[in-house]
């Protein structure tokens, strides 16, 4: 009787540490679970606000000059035209001059000549001259129903800000609110969205709330704003208690998600995970006083139970870390290769595919896979009719298709056993904002197998994400094909203006050198004014045609022996006068003994002409200029410093950008934002780097850095994207 009293206790005792544990670790995963489901909404919700204002800045540059000209019905034209291009922004568009509205679309007599007193991000967006984004607002076109919105400005040739692009979704049309609706938070919960105030932007009781702030009466939307993503035990407004999770979303929405569900289903997942192991520890303990030995081998089977939880939290896990990675901003090869990795591992298939629809009609075909030669996948197809298709059943219902033995199925005619030979399959639907865009198979080519509700769980989980990041990713693969659209017309522009702007060139120049006889003082200024006019016109087709040559790597450069320091006393004494008017000291140091090196010299010329322009351009009188030129890391390094400006921090990874020009410049100087992106092109077609590093109110140094004999020069020569990174190339 001792031996079986010690067994009862040390079982007891064991049984009960057991039960913490489990209950401990079950806990902590359900919270990271959600916070992983927040987080990834967050992801989402950056990635459409921040994409939506890349295609409203773009929509701009290519539209500039009818935005600022365009009467009342040809801005409505181009406002039409804005709201079907945007992915996001697709409900209104209005167009702001003098503060005031010009046009709308859809058309709305009652707003034109209004200041829209609710829409405040389109006021700052005109007074910081960056795109801002709204909190929830009432509509006006849409009779005050809930919207949020992104304005940007139209800037002008001189740098003024001349006009304001505002563009906006209904709340309940939004692709955030369809994405939220798909988030799975159990019966009781949901995800919602809140502005920077904890107005609802998108909420199940959306119409029922308005646009009054939660902030004040939700703890959970207080908890969300405060900046740090966690999760928090609260009372909601109706006393419920709740868990949440939140997921903030820094500038420049400055809203934030929360994921939230009662906190009784909360605790009825926990007890349900630890439910069997206490009853097997119940059992245990009861047996004990029969037969110590039995009891001994049901506490290990509790304990194998335990392991069996943690193994299904691992699984929850994995799905949760393949959400995180997808999440990020990358290609669909990279998303494949996630998915199919992640799919092996917990699936243990033989198979993995996916098959997408076609763009036109009703057939869907291989798109890529793994398990399986590739002739087979690239050759697999079927349609969305064909009714002996587990695939097309998968689609049509948007459900889980789950097939144990093909060969005794309905299905056993389908392409899957017939063209992949699989004998089982879990086939799981790639469903986006409501619509089947194809199938996530997992098969099984030896064996007739059963599935568990967790693996069919899973499996839609994983299809789930892989959905929307496919969806994600095939969205910015054409925003890049657009983009290389845009470049090659910009190019194909340039050329054909560049022949007639050289013949009006000559002949202006003809003409006031006296070549048609002597000009009245008049028609001399007219001619004058119109040469500076022609000639600024002509640079930019050739700063145009120069961006084109770099990003399609055809920059032409003629390397020889060249003298750098010469090249920069040359310089510097061309410019010294200029300096000199505009009450501008400057400073030339040239070490000596600098080694000769091979490069192109009117290209270089080029790079430190431009970044001594910009330094007198953006510094005042009574500023001052120093130019370095030393040896540095085996070459030659020539440093320009001002006591100028400077650039603001937020902005100084941008600035090597096409068209990007700092906000303390613009209005104050003109430009076209193109010729720090051409001097990084001709320094990386060097094989050399370009920099700088900027204090704004204090003034900037920038530096380029060329290889001297023998010393080893960048691999890439020319960067398509011309991407910048913390004040640096992106390749440095």
């Amino acid at each position: 009787m001792l031996v079986f009293a010690a067994v009862l206790l040390v079982v007891s005792v064991s049984g009960v540490t057991l039960l913490m544990k489990v209950r401990g670790e079950i806990v902590a995963r359900q919270d990271q679970d959600r916070l992983a489901l927040a987080e990834s909404a967050a992801g989402f919700v950056v990635e459409m606000v921040g994409q939506s204002v890349i295609q409203q800045q773009n929509f701009i540059a290519r539209n500039r000059g009818e935005l600022l000209a365009a009467d009342q019905g040809q801005a409505e034209e181009l406002l039409r035209m804005f709201t079907q291009e945007s992915t996001l922004l697709s409900s209104e568009a209005m167009l702001i001059r003098g503060g005031e509205v010009v046009a709308s679309w859809p058309e709305n007599p009652e707003v034109i000549g209004s200041d829209l007193p609710g829409y405040e991000h389109t006021r700052r967006a005109a007074q910081a001259r960056e795109p801002a984004v709204s909190g929830a607002v009432e509509s006006a076109i849409f009779f005050g129903q809930p919207i949020v919105g992104i304005a940007s400005p139209v800037v002008n040739e001189a740098g003024e800000v001349e006009s304001v692009l505002a563009a906006g979704v209904l709340a309940k049309e939004s692709i955030l609110e369809s994405y939220l609706a798909r988030i799975d938070a159990g019966a009781s919960g949901f995800a919602f969205l809140v502005d920077q105030e904890g107005r609802p932007i998108s909420h199940p009781e959306a119409e029922e709330l308005g646009l009054a702030s939660l902030k004040g009466t939700n703890p959970g939307v207080a908890l969300a704003l405060k900046g740090d993503p966690g999760v928090g035990r609260y009372r909601n407004p109706e006393g419920i208690e709740t868990v949440g999770a939140f997921a903030p979303i820094g500038a420049p929405a400055g809203w934030a998600v929360i994921v939230r569900q009662d906190l009784e289903e909360y605790e009825r997942a926990v007890a349900g995970g630890v439910g069997r192991t206490l009853a097997l520890v119940i059992f245990l303990v009861s047996l004990t006083a029969a037969a110590g030995l039995v009891a001994i081998r049901l506490y290990q089977t509790a304990t194998r139970h335990a392991r069996e939880i943690q193994e299904r939290e691992r699984r929850i896990a994995a799905i949760h870390q393949v959400t995180r990675a997808l999440t990020r901003p990358t290609s669909t090869v990279e998303i494949l290769h996630q998915v199919f990795a992640e799919a092996k591992e917990l699936f243990n298939a033989d198979v993995v595919l996916v098959a997408l629809q076609q763009d036109e009609g009703d057939s869907v075909k291989g798109f890529a896979a793994t398990g399986i030669d590739e002739r087979v996948w690239k050759e697999f197809a079927f349609e969305l009719g064909d009714e002996r298709s587990s695939g097309a059943e998968a689609m049509r219902t948007q459900e889980i298709v789950e097939v144990n033995d093909f060969a005794a199925s309905r299905f056993s005619e389908g392409p899957f056993p017939k063209e992949i030979g699989m004998v089982s399959a879990i086939t799981a639907p790639l469903v986006f904002d409501g619509i089947s865009e194809g199938v996530l198979t997992l098969g099984y080519l030896h064996d007739t197998k059963s599935f568990s509700s967790e693996e069919l769980t899973d499996a839609r989980g994983l299809a789930d994400e892989a959905a929307l990041a496919l969806a994600r990713s095939r969205y910015l693969e054409r925003l890049e094909k657009l983009d290389k659209e845009k470049d090659e017309f910009v190019s194909m522009v340039s050329h054909e203006l560049r022949g007639p702007l050289t013949v009006i060139k000559g002949w202006i120049s003809m003409i006031l050198d006296g070549a048609f006889g002597d000009l009245e003082e008049k028609q001399r200024d007219y001619l004058t004014i119109s040469q500076n006019n022609v000639e600024r016109m002509f640079n930019l087709v050739e700063d145009l045609l120069t961006v084109s040559r770099a990003e399609s790597g055809h920059l032409d450069i003629i390397p020889e022996e060249l003298s750098l320091d010469r090249l920069v006393q040359d310089m510097a004494a061309g410019i010294a006068p200029i300096a000199q008017d505009r009450g501008i000291t400057l400073n030339v140091e040239v070490e000596s003994g600098l080694p000769r090196i091979q490069a192109d010299p009117m290209r270089i010329e080029q790079v430190i002409s431009n970044l001594v322009s910009n330094a007198l351009k953006f510094t005042p009188p009574g500023g001052t200029i120093s130019i370095r030129v030393g040896a540095e890391d085996g070459g030659v390094i020539t440093e320009i410093s001002d006591t100028g400006i400077g650039i603001p921090a937020s902005e100084q990874d941008r600035l090597f950008q096409k068209f990007f020009r700092a906000s303390s410049s613009r209005g104050t100087v003109p430009g076209t934002g193109l010729g720090l992106a051409i001097s990084r092109a001709i320094a990386e077609g060097h094989g050399g780097r370009v920099g700088f590093t900027s204090v704004e109110g204090e003034g900037s140094t920038f530096w380029l850095w060329l290889p001297g004999p023998g010393s080893q020069g960048q691999e890439n020569p020319v960067d398509s994207d011309m991407q910048p990174s913390e004040g640096e190339p992106a390749n440095e």
